[in-house]
């Protein structure tokens, strides 16, 4: 440490000292005192309001419980649905191309293509000349599937 140092040092003791017996009055003390006590709640303040919104929170749990529970009943009465013969009976769809982007603008054209252009992709069991199909074409003019037309 450089004289200097000690110099400030030896100066803060000083003035410490020297404050040391100075007190504040005893009505600002009381008036900070108070403010105090008004933006800060007493513990029984803050007590009774977590057990306020514990209750509140209780509340709302048992009225989910209660609603969820409601649905889920509901839920498991209706009937499933039957899936129809010409959902059962609808032709693959074959992807062709890459996959669709979000937001990707699409056509769907429908054409009659030879069965030999779909031999080609890797379909096999159809023994007509001709096939209708629906093809889904890209924003870029590229096909990305196909749908088999009976």
């Amino acid at each position: 440490m450089s004289s200097r140092d000690d110099d400030i040092g030896a100066w803060l003791d000083a003035l410490r000292q020297a404050e040391s017996d100075d007190a504040a009055p005893a009505h600002v003390e009381a008036a900070v005192m108070h403010a105090w006590d008004v933006a800060h709640p007493t513990a029984a303040q803050v007590r009774a309001f977590s057990v306020a919104s514990r209750l509140g929170s209780l509340a709302a749990a048992a009225v989910l419980a209660i609603g969820l529970g409601v649905l889920g009943g509901h839920l498991r009465s209706v009937q499933p649905a039957v899936p129809s013969l010409a959902a059962e009976a609808s032709s693959p769809v074959i992807l062709v191309g890459e996959r669709l982007r979000d937001g990707e603008e699409i056509r769907l054209v429908r054409m009659r293509m030879p069965a030999s252009t779909l031999h080609a992709l890797g379909v096999t069991s159809i023994a007509a000349r001709d096939v209708d199909v629906d093809v889904i074409v890209g924003e870029d003019g590229v096909a990305r599937a196909l749908r088999l037309n009976p």
